[in-house]
């Protein structure tokens, strides 16, 4: 339990992960543009 800290989010740290995830699902799957445009990329 030494490096236990290493492992220890800071209020800050969640928040800026949770602002990153939040604005990757945005991007990923509630955008339809985007979605629709990355299915097509992917089938050509």
């Amino acid at each position: 339990m030494e490096n236990s800290d290493e492992y220890t989010l800071t209020p800050e740290d969640e928040a800026r992960l949770d602002e990153a995830t939040s604005t990757y699902l945005k991007m990923v799957s509630y955008n339809p543009r985007l979605r629709g445009f990355g299915c097509n990329w992917w089938n050509n």
